[in-house]
């Protein structure tokens, strides 16, 4: 996690800053659900974009970091953390973007974290793996109003079932809706 953060102020400190606004901000809710733990959990949920290219006013190429941190009727707390580089077109692309509609698509490192708790027994569950993502934007008044969707493959995971800790390989998707502002 220390590497993703610090790889993601390396390139904004490193990058000229020829934007006239090179960092987006966005808002909204996700629902996350993995194979090994299919309870559905619904998170509160940011996106901090930075433009790092704007080959025109219609495409950029950018870096996200996407924080979520939710709960699920089942006594599940999760965190989701992806990093990810991104390429942008259309609407929200960049803060001149004129398009009603725009779209993007990435890639990059993401981590989830889910921690179970009942009567009988405590479970956490850690991945963290490359993930992709890509959704679509459209105007709204003169913000935007983003739909997202995301799936995690594992590459390094763990869990604890009571004393059981082991690794084991699952999948994490979701979907997020966003506002920009």
């Amino acid at each position: 996690m220390k590497k993703i953060i610090s790889i993601f102020f390396f390139v904004l400190v490193a990058s000229t800053l020829k934007a006239q606004n090179p960092f987006h901000y966005e808002l909204g809710i996700s629902n996350f659900k993995g194979i090994l733990f299919p309870q559905n959990v619904l998170a509160l949920s940011g996106c901090v974009r930075y433009n790092i290219h704007e080959k025109n006013i219609e495409k950029s190429t950018s870096i996200s970091l996407i924080p979520s941190f939710g709960v699920s009727s089942n006594n599940v707390l999760a965190v989701s953390v992806p990093f990810t580089f991104d390429f942008n077109y259309g609407c929200g692309s960049t803060s001149s973007s004129e398009k009603k509609v725009g779209a993007f698509m990435g890639a990059g490192l993401g981590y989830y974290n889910a921690f179970y708790t009942t009567r009988s027994f405590n479970s956490y569950h850690s991945t963290t793996g490359l993930i992709f993502h890509a959704g679509i934007r459209a105007k709204l008044n003169q913000h935007a109003l983003t739909f997202r969707t995301n799936i995690l493959f594992s590459a390094v995971s763990y869990k604890m079932m009571s004393n059981d800790i082991g690794p084991y390989s699952p999948i994490v998707y979701g979907a997020s809706l966003f506002y920009a502002f």
